[in-house]
């Protein structure tokens, strides 16, 4: 018995060392985890927004490509705001948005002198819009808070690169009459060619994800603790049952 307990006191000194490593483990362990769990999460958001933003593109080339001309051919006198590429976008999306699991979601091609006022940008988008024309950036990406809801962005420049665009955005007297009846003559004008004059921004909110990647952190760093602390153990007991193995060592 005393021979015993010489024997436990003589492997006492070694109980911190063993701590040490513990938690040195635990914590190497939670930062990688941490970090690979919040670049999963950030790589499904921006996937979510692209895809969203290459859909929206796709909807203002087919009504660009295929819609309008259908209407330019026919010559009608009427104006039809469904000929036109962002207006038929935007309002695909709102017909997303009517569905619960899309309402915190947000498209809007927001422009600095729009035709429609419903496209004005906001404070924080004129802001990301003047940030990409003095930068020439082609994209900009990033967080903000609408609504109480956080939400993650990607924001493309709308450059005037089409001739055609002119017809409607150069001058009040070039404008078709049939547009300046249905929105007047103040708005939406003086627009120059490859000049860019608003932002397409997509919207996603990320409470969801995030909360998802908290809950898989919660039970991932919970298992690799277990882990952790059974190995630790299973080599304290090995050194401790092993006098002569701790001398060589």
């Amino acid at each position: 018995m005393q021979r015993l307990l010489k024997l436990s006191q003589s492997r006492l000194p070694m109980l911190p060392l063993v701590l040490v490593w513990f938690l040195g483990a635990v914590i190497a362990s939670g930062i990688l985890l941490a970090g690979l769990l919040n670049h999963q999460a950030q790589l499904q958001i921006t996937t979510k927004a692209r895809l969203l933003m290459d859909t929206m593109a796709s909807i203002r080339d087919y009504t660009q490509d295929q819609v309008n001309p259908l209407f330019s051919s026919r010559n009608f006198s009427e104006f039809y705001p469904q000929s036109v590429p962002s207006y038929a976008a935007q309002e695909v999306f709102q017909q997303l948005r009517s569905q619960t699991e899309y309402e915190d979601f947000f498209y809007k091609e927001a422009v600095l002198n729009p035709t429609n006022l419903r496209d004005k940008a906001d404070g924080f988008e004129t802001a990301l819009i003047n940030k990409i024309k003095q930068r020439s950036l082609p994209e900009l990406t990033g967080f903000e808070t609408k609504n109480g809801v956080r939400l993650f962005y990607i924001a493309e420049p709308i450059a005037v690169n089409n001739p055609s665009c002119l017809k409607c955005h150069s001058t009040v007297d070039v404008a078709p009459q049939s547009m300046l009846m249905h929105y007047g003559t103040l708005n939406g004008f003086g627009w120059k060619l490859n000049e860019i004059v608003g932002i397409r921004i997509t919207y996603v909110p990320v409470k969801q994800i995030f909360e998802t990647i908290r809950r898989s952190f919660t039970r991932s760093l919970t298992l690799v603790v277990v882990l952790i602390a059974v190995a630790m153990v299973g080599v304290y007991w090995f050194l401790w049952r092993s006098p002569k193995s701790v001398k060589r060592i």
